[in-house]
């Protein structure tokens, strides 16, 4: 499983060594980098940075779990694309 905790303006703070084992970059390479638009394909980004937006702001219920597809670092999905 993947534990991963974006700081306010959507970085990867925290990110446990399953999920860097997973998306294949070590902890001094993924840190920091945008959650939305590094590891999420671009057919989702929107809405999950929305739905991230609206958390922080109060306006929704926090979730034990949110799951969404991921890009490892030497990998696509389709309709997505690196920065």
């Amino acid at each position: 499983m993947i534990f991963v905790t974006p700081d306010p303006k959507g970085h990867v703070s925290i990110i446990n060594k399953r999920g860097r084992e997973i998306l294949g970059y070590e902890k001094e390479e993924i840190v920091g980098m945008s959650w939305f638009d590094h590891f999420l394909p671009t057919s989702i980004q929107e809405e999950t940075r929305s739905v991230f937006e609206r958390l922080l702001a109060g306006k929704l219920e926090l979730a034990e779990c949110f799951e969404n597809p991921m890009i490892p670092k030497n990998e696509s999905l389709p309709g997505t694309t690196r920065p």
